[in-house]
């Protein structure tokens, strides 16, 4: 394999929008603590949602498998206005400020990983589907559980970390930038991955400040 096409950067992005033909796009973030705010220029936030928030509303911290929310302006958790970091758990909807309701998910039994997704009428920029808070795996696939859901996929397609980079598995064979690749290959910041039935693409976005 050309060594340019899969492998990754000494210092690889904590954020990246992951694209997902048939799916949608998501914003994946690697990092264990996510800053949330409103997406004004050089707001430094790792999540900025187009919406009435202050510019750093709130920490999402991940402390091994569990996640807890450290407000920072007004936050309420199923309706309680938070004064201390509160542990989140699967569907919990978090309201940030006036009017931003935000979903917490984390249902697969074998990941650490979290989905955050919109409820109310805002939109994160870029625009996402979802926000995939990536702890050591990813999963995408058909099954209901997984943190992507690809209802046309035969079988589930893993990111995973290992080292400084961010890998992929998936039974047989597939490409990565092309290149023909077999069960599993290291992963650029920007790169593409086709198979028979599924294809995705990664985009490396600006770190926070």
């Amino acid at each position: 394999m050309n060594r340019s096409s899969a492998e990754p950067l000494a210092e690889a992005p904590s954020r990246r929008q992951l694209w997902v033909d048939g799916v949608g796009g998501f914003l994946l973030l690697t990092s264990p603590d996510i800053l949330i705010g409103q997406a004004t220029p050089q707001s430094g936030v790792d999540v900025p949602i187009l919406g009435d928030l202050s510019r750093r509303h709130a920490w999402i911290r991940r402390r091994g498998s569990e996640y807890v929310i450290e407000p920072l302006a007004e936050v309420r958790r199923r309706g309680k206005l938070l004064e201390q970091p509160t542990a989140l758990s699967d569907g919990d909807q978090v309201q940030l400020g006036r009017s931003v309701v935000l979903s917490f998910q984390k249902r697969h039994p074998l990941s650490a990983s979290a989905v955050l997704r919109l409820v109310s009428s805002q939109r994160t920029e870029p625009s996402t589907d979802a926000i995939l808070l990536m702890a050591e795996t990813c999963i995408l696939g058909p099954r209901s559980c997984n943190h992507v859901v690809c209802g046309g996929w035969k079988q589930d397609v893993v990111l995973y970390k290992q080292g400084e980079g961010l890998h992929v598995r998936s039974p047989g064979a597939f490409q990565v930038n092309g290149h023909a690749v077999r069960n599993k290959s290291p992963l650029a910041a920007d790169c593409s991955v086709q198979g028979e039935d599924f294809s995705f693409y990664l985009e490396r976005l600006a770190a926070s400040a």
